[in-house]
């Protein structure tokens, strides 16, 4: 069993394991099957402790998709504001789940995973993306066209073509021996498809 925190642990540190935990639980045994309960005994709190963090189980359930919704953000942005070729930079955020460390799921299989939760669960329908990428695929679209990288009339289907791409990379769990990985074959497609040769 883990062992329990000290009533003065570090109140940020604890929010950081509660949500670690929960996204694990939510993402392995669904919304429906993970309870406040089981997220408190993986981080050694009481069910208590974690209801005063965030709540009830909805409102955890939000807090996660949330806190990871804005860390891939903020990986995406760093990617944007980078010098270098459009194609490198699809390829790095392609494979954004290789920033995760560990035993954390990947943040694109619980992204993935959001949507399914909503349409059986409607109290969860705000954790629906409620972050601008949108506007961060437009600004990484905008850079490839003044760059001649990719047509303007193109422009719109890359950014839906993003989108798409980074959910199907996270309903993607094939684990095969030599196989490429879906983000590969994202990469190969969007090489061979969307970007104008140079």
């Amino acid at each position: 069993m883990t062992a329990r925190r000290s009533q003065g642990g570090d109140a940020d540190a604890t929010r950081r394991d509660i949500l670690r935990a929960a996204g694990s639980l939510f993402l392995e045994r669904g919304y429906a099957a993970t309870t406040t309960r089981s997220v408190a005994r993986e981080v050694g709190l009481t069910p208590a402790a974690a209801v005063h963090h965030f709540g009830r189980k909805h409102e955890l359930y939000l807090a996660v998709t949330e806190s990871i919704q804005w860390e891939v953000y903020e990986i995406i942005e760093g990617i944007v504001d980078q010098r270098g070729a459009l194609i490198d930079k699809i390829e790095q955020i392609l494979r954004i789940d290789e920033h995760r460390t560990g035993d954390e799921p990947g943040y694109l299989r619980f992204l993935s995973s959001v949507g399914m939760e909503t349409s059986l669960h409607p109290e969860l329908v705000p954790a629906l993306s409620q972050v601008p990428f949108d506007e961060l695929f437009g600004r990484l679209v905008a850079d490839g066209v003044a760059s001649g990288e990719v047509s303007a009339e193109q422009g719109p289907l890359l950014i839906r073509a993003l989108r798409v791409l980074l959910a199907g990379i996270g309903l993607s769990t094939w684990d095969l021996p030599g196989a490429h990985s879906p983000a590969d074959a994202c990469v190969a497609l969007v090489r061979g498809l969307l970007i104008l040769p140079r």
